[in-house]
């Protein structure tokens, strides 16, 4: 789901997956942790809130695909202020995925 920047704080939604091995669906072997984005107009940052502690790296792209910053999903990636409109991030761990997009 897309937000606008009208607010100060936006919460984002994550769309995640599980990847495929062969045919077969692969099954973690426990639950998948819930995943927050919250994205920050003010200091062009986004928080990430994890349900589980989670060994994942988020990497955020802007509008033509460039890497705009990569961080460790523990911590809040601050992205350098750019005049894009959008970007993309990714979250990948070890047996999921997951992405979102923020438009500005």
């Amino acid at each position: 789901m897309p937000i606008k920047a009208e607010q100060t704080k936006h919460q984002v939604y994550v769309m995640r997956s599980n990847p495929k091995i062969g045919t077969k669906p692969h099954r973690a072997p426990m639950m998948l942790p819930s995943v927050e984005l919250v994205y920050d107009t003010d200091n062009n940052s986004i928080d990430i809130v994890c349900s589980h502690d989670c060994d994942a790296e988020v990497t955020v792209y802007d509008g033509d695909g460039n890497i705009v910053a990569i961080s460790d999903i523990k911590d809040t990636v601050f992205m350098p202020s750019l005049n894009c409109s959008s970007y993309n991030v990714t979250i990948e761990a070890e047996f999921w995925y997951g992405t979102a997009q923020i438009i500005r």
